[in-house]
């Protein structure tokens, strides 16, 4: 057996399986199938193949998606899940299946570290005037998370939490609320700090609905798939309203500036050369202006973004006095391959076309035109020192020196400045 599959088997070995359930014993060999669908929720991977045994019944699954119930033998029986085109699996593991059980085969975690869950459905019937709710936390990057179910718009300071520190990997037990209208608010674990936001959503009267928590690029905040178990029970995708974004200044003639979004202040005082920390913001078209803090109504640079649900945005402002540009960056925070780190490198600087980016001799990002960043690389945790060369002349522009990376980090270095005095932004995204 492969380390893969004894990590697989690990990781199976949670309290998260079988919650709740009505299972006959395995030993009774039941006529009656199994009733089973499938969920991907990989991170990384858009779309899965999910087999049984020596089929597959289930392809094109996109992240989010869900199939119907399918009825299979009470027996012990192989999941397998690959990604369209591939013959070896990302995961497999055998599950036993027991008579006239309803069960959710999830894919979730991300490619580097996948998990495949069997879990067992509550089908108990809502009260009249009820409907029953089961959160579940496959959320790769966002650790613990508290969640608020409350009438739309109460400011959830002001009231207690509907459960709290839902850990990845793990889910509460069905509960019956009353049927409504609500909105759904996650938070980090022990804070305020709101990491989901559904929005209003109306329940239907005695639906059954298991909620999934999932990531997607962010390094914290999540989104969220409803699954139903009957056919009154909340259905799809129900995206976030919530996306961050990152400011980095690099303007060397503008000083210390801020950033409003459409037209509002959304970031107040971010020198040079310097990042801001993520912020939340609404999703969907939003304008980014910036000002410098000295001169706040003067606009140096106006910057159009579609922000996605449950996404980071890195904003980049660059350049001199009167020619001064901003650019926007799609971060990918999700974990790096364990015992590395993820790190990419952007060209911030007006004044050199293209640059490549050398660590401690070995060359990690080439061509990086003016106003871009490289794709990311991974490589082993240390202490390495980071040189930008012209891609065109091969001449050394700046070297930042003794930059310590530790596993799991994401690192953006940005070379900003003007020809002569360049310098460099090492800024932590997660």
């Amino acid at each position: 057996m492969s380390k893969r599959r004894i990590s697989l088997f690990a990781l199976l070995v949670l309290p998260l399986l079988l919650w709740g359930c009505k299972v006959n014993t395995i030993n009774s060999f039941p006529s009656n199938p199994a009733h089973v669908r499938s969920v991907n929720l990989l991170a990384d991977v858009p779309v899965i193949n999910v087999g049984v045994n020596d089929t597959t019944p289930w392809t094109g699954l996109t992240i989010g998606s869900f199939t119907p119930y399918e009825d299979f033998d009470n027996k012990r029986t192989t999941f397998s899940v690959t990604a369209p085109g591939a013959t070896s699996p990302i995961s497999q593991a055998d599950f036993n299946l027991a008579g006239q059980q309803s069960f959710t085969v999830v894919a979730y975690g991300l490619l580097s570290s996948p998990v495949l869950a069997l879990l067992a459905d509550d089908t108990s019937t809502a009260p009249p005037n009820n409907f029953n709710l089961r959160f579940i936390n496959f959320a790769v990057t966002a650790g613990p998370i508290d969640l608020y179910l409350t009438a739309p718009g109460v400011d959830i300071s002001t009231v207690g939490a509907t459960s709290i520190n839902l850990f990845y990997g793990s889910a509460t037990n069905a509960r019956s609320f009353a049927t409504g209208t609500y909105q759904i608010r996650a938070t980090q674990g022990g804070t305020l700090n709101i990491i989901y936001d559904s929005g209003p959503i109306t329940f239907n009267d005695q639906g059954l609905t298991n909620l999934f928590f999932y990531t997607r690029n962010s390094g914290l905040l999540v989104n969220a798939a409803f699954v139903p178990i009957n056919a009154q029970g909340t259905s799809g995708i129900v995206d976030n309203l919530l996306a961050r974004v990152k400011p980095i200044n690099g303007a060397f003639d503008a000083g210390t500036v801020n950033v409003l979004e459409n037209g509002v202040s959304f970031y107040t005082q971010i020198p040079y050369p310097a990042a801001g920390a993520y912020i939340n913001s609404l999703t969907g078209a939003r304008t980014l202006t910036f000002e410098p803090d000295a001169l706040p109504g003067a606009t140096i640079a106006t910057l159009p973004v579609q922000l996605n649900p449950a996404t980071d945005t890195s904003v980049v402002v660059m350049g001199r006095a009167g020619a001064t540009t901003a650019f926007a960056l799609n971060d990918d925070n999700l974990f790096p391959s364990p015992d590395n780190v993820k790190v990419r490198f952007v060209n911030a600087t007006p004044d050199v076309p293209s640059v490549n980016a050398v660590v401690s001799g070995t060359t990690r990002g080439t061509a990086i035109a003016s106003g871009t960043a490289s794709p990311y690389v991974e490589f082993g945790g240390g202490t390495y020192d980071v040189t930008f060369t012209d891609a065109n002349t091969g001449a050394t522009l700046l070297t930042v020196g003794g930059i310590g990376f530790s596993n799991g980090q994401i690192v953006s270095i940005y070379l900003v400045g003007p020809a002569g005095a360049l310098q460099g932004i090492v800024t932590q995204d997660r």
